[in-house]
């Protein structure tokens, strides 16, 4: 006798006996490539209402009339501020009840994206900024650019997956009308407005002329990369705020560094508590790496994203804990919010679907983001130091400071051959470019953590005036040997103006305030 109960997954899912998540279209059907087909039989829930709402695409306008599955409820309360994360909100309780099923894993990236959309009244100035992005082959140029003049230092970004998601793009914008856009592809130009601003930014001089030629590039303006930032920014506002993604995240974050880069770092640092807010909307502070799929190319792939989520997330805690530090202002997250795994420290192949991360041997060849796990190491203990101040200039117990203080000798002494800062191997600074430069930059801000460390007690303990000597003129030697290793397009990196500011002013400080001491330190 046939059951006559009802179902709630969708007619695929039924199908394959496959678990369905109740989306419109659901997680499953996009992993498989059948969103277009994922429907809903009639009479399960309540037709949606007939009030005007933002919609994404045409095509996702008529499967929502076609289909009676709606997921406005979830919309209505993310839009009064409920994390879509968190199980125990009313939000979660809600998805819960409507999918019968307690504990469903999310994939890592579909959950984000699913709520992308773009209000219908802004899609003429969604297509009218669209229109500002330079030819292809102007753009394919400055994005070669960005990751050979920028990117290396910090790694925000990955070649492999960004020429992906810039090759999607093209094939399915070029001659398409707006509505043939998917979800990746229409917040995807925010992050490219971004990445050309700052190749703008980084450009050399002997790559103006090239871009000149082609007309539709004043490389030699000044503010170039201002109006190509400031077009990302502004397109980003046309989507709804829980419109979050992690494409939306990067672009937000590169707008940072753009804005620090211009001397703007009021503006940037607000800019990053904003980066460190919309990651945690999308989950980045909780990633556990369990991954979802149906297949063994599609879960070695997502193994690949979930390495590309965990390089942003360390990146970001190593931009706000620096910026804080030297700032002096409070940290917008901290180690107990964030549940950070660092990465597999590996080179990210263009083939992401027949090998899975290992990580690399000490003695093999880096990739440019070795360099910012190493930093992460150290500098995971930032927190420490801020505690430690919470005693004023007079601490109760300077042991705390001399065990820490020791650690970072320690983490120096440990460091592999080829980021010693003292005879280092060099055997692969003529393949990797940007080494020889990474390894001062890490050398700088391996003895600024000392700095940081010791200079709450510079008018207190005479121990760690000394310290400070040493320390600042460490910075400053590391930094005179960037100079030689960077190119002149590459001096706006603004991190080299806060290793001066700060080894110089508490340099000055200890000699002018204690001329009679550590005079065999100069």
């Amino acid at each position: 006798r046939k059951r006559c109960r009802i179902t709630f997954s969708c007619t695929n899912c039924r199908r394959s006996k496959q678990r369905c998540d109740r989306e419109n279209p659901c997680r499953t059907c996009v992993i498989r490539g059948k969103q277009d087909t994922c429907q809903y039989e009639e009479g399960i829930f309540d037709a949606r209402d007939n009030r005007v709402s933002p919609v994404l695409l045409p095509s996702q306008e008529k499967r929502q009339r076609d289909s009676p599955h709606s997921s406005s409820h979830h919309k209505d309360l993310s839009s009064f501020g409920y994390s879509n994360l968190y199980d125990h909100n009313a939000l979660g309780i809600l998805k819960k009840l409507q999918r019968f099923d307690v504990g469903t894993n999310v994939s890592s990236l579909g959950s984000e994206e699913s709520g992308v959309f773009l209000p219908e009244r802004y899609r003429d100035e969604y297509k009218a900024v669209l229109q500002r992005l330079p030819c292809q082959q102007c753009t394919q140029a400055l994005v070669a650019i960005f990751f050979k003049e920028f990117n290396w230092n910090y790694s925000l970004l990955d070649d492999a997956f960004f020429d992906d998601e810039l090759r999607r793009f093209y094939d399915r914008t070029v001659g398409s009308a707006l509505q043939r856009l998917d979800v990746g592809n229409l917040v995807f130009p925010t992050l490219l407005f971004q990445v050309i601003a700052l190749a703008l930014q980084f450009m050399p001089s002997e790559h103006e002329r090239c871009l000149d030629e082609h007309g539709c590039i004043d490389a030699s303006r000044s503010d170039g990369g201002k109006f190509f930032s400031g077009l990302g920014a502004r397109l980003w506002t046309l989507f709804e705020k829980n419109a979050t993604c992690f494409l939306s995240v990067q672009a937000s974050f590169l707008r940072v560094c753009w804005l620090k880069n211009s001397g703007r770092v009021v503006e940037s640092w607000h800019g990053l508590a904003q980066v460190a807010m919309d990651a945690q909307d999308i989950g980045l502070h909780r990633e556990d790496g369990r991954i979802e799929a149906t297949d063994a190319e599609t879960a070695v792939a997502r193994s690949w994203e979930v390495v590309l989520r965990r390089r942003l997330i360390v990146n970001l805690f190593l931009w706000e804990t620096q910026m804080a530090m030297i700032l002096g202002k409070s940290i917008n997250l901290s180690l107990g919010d964030f549940h950070i795994i660092p990465p597999v420290d590996t080179a990210i192949p263009k083939n992401r679907t027949t090998s899975l991360p290992f990580a690399r041997r000490d003695l093999e060849k880096p990739n440019s983001f070795t360099a910012r796990l190493l930093e992460y190491r150290l500098q995971v203990h930032l927190p420490r130091i801020i505690a430690l101040e919470a005693d004023g200039p007079f601490p109760k117990d300077y042991t705390k400071v001399e065990k820490l203080h020791q650690e970072a000798l320690d983490y120096i002494d440990s460091l592999p051959p080829i980021y010693r800062f003292e005879n280092p191997d060099t055997s692969f600074d003529a393949e990797c470019q940007w080494l020889p430069a990474q390894r001062e930059f890490l050398c700088t801000v391996t003895w600024l953590f000392v700095l940081l460390l010791h200079r709450p007690y510079i008018f207190s303990i005479a121990r760690s005036r000394t310290e400070i000597v040493k320390a600042s003129i460490e910075m400053l030697s590391a930094q005179q040997r960037i100079l030689y290793r960077l190119r002149p397009n590459q001096y706006r990196f603004f991190i080299l103006s806060f290793i001066s500011v700060e080894a110089s002013i508490s340099l000055l400080a200890v000699f002018i305030a204690y001329p009679s001491e550590n005079k065999a330190l100069l």
